[in-house]
């Protein structure tokens, strides 16, 4: 097999893996909301979520410092909010469209 092959092998399993974390965020979020709405459940899931959008997007871009800003209060709204934003993403990363371009 080619090294070309690999890398390109590589890349769909990297893609497929920022496919699932984005999707298990999204998850995570909608459990926090469906249980009793536990503060420590959402503190970890914010935390992890926004690591998740640093590494994805970098830690100026829009998305991240939106989530970083407007997600700090454990509230049930807040969580709304940040799964619309991590949908956002998923969503462009599913189209083709990095958010670490310009966008």
């Amino acid at each position: 097999m080619s090294a070309t092959k690999r890398l390109g092998e590589a890349e769909g399993e990297f893609e497929m893996l920022l496919e699932k974390r984005i999707d298990d965020l999204i998850k995570a979020g909608w459990r926090v909301l469906a249980s009793d709405f536990s503060e420590v459940a959402f503190e970890e899931w914010r935390k992890q979520a926004l690591s998740c959008l640093t590494c994805l997007c970098g830690a100026e871009h829009a998305y991240t410092e939106y989530f970083r800003i407007k997600i700090l209060k454990a509230d049930p709204s807040n969580v709304l909010t940040g799964v619309g934003v991590l949908t956002a993403v998923n969503m462009q990363h599913r189209q083709g469209t990095s958010c670490t371009l310009d966008h």
